[in-house]
């Protein structure tokens, strides 16, 4: 038995597919790092992506201090608006991961989940900088494009 809060999920994501006009083929919770111009500061939001096109989602921030302490009666105080951006996989130029670690070294250091997407923008190259803390999520992500390409 679903909850509200799968019911509300499975809500978002299909008025999001009939928003788009297309099937949402994936999905993953992303730290964008660099590279839009209309999107200055690293952010978390939702990436996700169709047949076609993949996009960045971000929400209004709250206020972690007033949200822990319970100050305003229960209201989260937040700022900003929600923010979408969409690159089209046909202005992608290419995906790439970072290098494979030396396996010893890798053993010692944090993973590398970042994402780079060269793009073009009207005659400008662009790289935009993700991070996508799924490997999972990365090969889908990936698998798609390279589909988008054939």
């Amino acid at each position: 038995m679903a909850t509200n809060n799968q019911k509300d999920v499975e809500e978002f994501w299909k008025e999001k597919e009939q928003e788009l006009g297309e099937a949402i083929k994936g999905k993953d919770m992303s730290e964008y790092i660099s590279g839009y111009q209309r999107l200055k500061e690293k952010t978390w939001g939702l990436l996700y992506y169709t047949k076609s096109s993949f996009y960045f989602q971000t929400f209004p921030k709250r206020n972690w201090l007033i949200s822990l302490i319970g100050v305003g009666g229960g209201k989260a105080e937040s700022s900003g608006d929600i923010f979408i951006f969409n690159i089209m996989w046909e202005k992608v130029k290419e995906i790439t991961l970072p290098a494979q670690k030396n396996p010893i070294l890798s053993f010692l250091s944090p993973p590398d989940n970042r994402v780079f997407i060269r793009y073009k923008v009207d005659s400008q190259e662009e790289v935009l900088t993700l991070a996508m803390y799924s490997r999972n999520s990365r090969k889908n992500f990936l698998e798609c494009y390279q589909q988008a390409k054939k």
